[in-house]
């Protein structure tokens, strides 16, 4: 097994705070993690055509090309997180249905995992330091056994900065571990996922109601966010990187920033997208800076008043092409 999964990856993140220094928007643009191009007005500009239309709503209508606000705010992000409350309506999903949550070990970590209908296996895994991986393994499912092609993205967690929020939040953004791999797998739907070979051995089995909290888009209508500081190797020099969404139905909308000292927002994008139910998870789209997301929200019986996002996307131009967010439902 490998035991390296979770090591240090360079303070790639620390150059954010420096960005409010920088003369030119060209410094700016690489420091604000060279996620979005800008014009002459600082403005975000669309570099992914093949991501500007919105999923299909609940009635199966086509999505809409989203109205983009340039200058997106960002709403106040302090409060005490809620506790997020099962909702008894979720019902598992029918005994050998592949396209599950599991629940599980990988590597020295715990992860939580979904097969999706692309059959993509994504996931988030904790370890006890300070960093958590992000995982997405396209499958094959006509080889006997089943493989899998692997990628590994290693996340640092952070101190929130709402001190009311006691657990390190999961940076969003990350670098790959390494190379991608090849593992063979014994997949049973609907009930287990273990690896025969490959580099990391994992044991997976179908999540329970004892494992996480059954959430549906009804039970996490609200406000949330994410909000941590982003510093220099010295500590000193810091900016806030923050997310927040409003959920309303079954879609949600928001925006993401880079917050400097004096309040600047550096880098603000919208973001918005929908929900679906999927058992005791719910599947995510999200569309941010023109970057179509897909994966899946949880919640931990540990860990009840943080709710985890983990998208992947398939643009080849997207410089994360993983994102994981710990976020809370803050109330005044």
């Amino acid at each position: 097994m490998n035991k390296g999964i979770f090591a240090t990856q360079p303070d790639w993140q620390a150059s954010i705070a420096t960005a409010g220094k920088c003369a030119s928007k060209i410094a700016l643009i690489a420091l604000c993690l060279q996620l979005v191009a800008c014009n002459d007005s600082g403005n975000i500009v669309v570099t992914d055509s093949d991501s500007e239309v919105l999923p299909p709503d609940s009635s199966g209508s086509p999505g809409t090309v989203p109205d983009l606000d340039a200058n997106p705010q960002i709403p106040e992000t302090a409060g005490t997180p809620t506790v997020i409350v099962s909702d008894a309506s979720v019902a598992t999903l029918p005994a050998g249905t592949r396209a599950q949550a599991y629940a599980g070990s990988y590597g020295d970590g715990e992860g939580v995992f979904v097969i999706n209908d692309d059959d993509r296996l994504i996931g988030l895994v904790e370890s006890t330091g300070d960093q958590s991986l992000s995982v997405r393994a396209d499958l094959n499912l006509d080889a006997s056994p089943a493989d899998a092609t692997v990628s590994q993205f290693v996340h640092e967690r952070q101190t929130s900065i709402n001190s009311q929020i006691s657990a390190k939040i999961t940076s969003a953004f990350a670098r790959q571990v390494g190379s991608d791999f090849q593992s063979s797998l014994e997949l049973v739907d609907g009930q287990q996922i273990n690896s025969l070979g490959g580099d990391i051995d994992f044991s997976l089995q179908v999540s329970e109601a004892s494992t996480l909290v059954p959430v549906s888009a009804a039970s996490l209508q609200g406000q949330w966010s994410s909000d941590f500081a982003v510093c220099d190797s010295n500590g000193e020099q810091c900016s806030r990187q923050v997310f927040s969404f409003q959920v309303s139905g079954v879609n949600f909308d928001g925006a993401a920033g880079v917050i400097a000292r004096d309040g600047t927002d550096l880098l603000p994008s919208p973001i918005s997208g929908s929900l679906a139910q999927r058992g005791h998870v719910v599947d995510v789209e999200l569309l941010w800076n023109t970057y179509r997301y897909k994966g899946f929200a949880f919640v931990k019986q540990s860990q009840p008043d943080q709710l985890y996002l983990v998208l992947t996307t398939d643009s080849e131009i997207a410089d994360a092409r993983m994102l994981a967010l710990t976020l809370a439902r803050l109330q005044g």
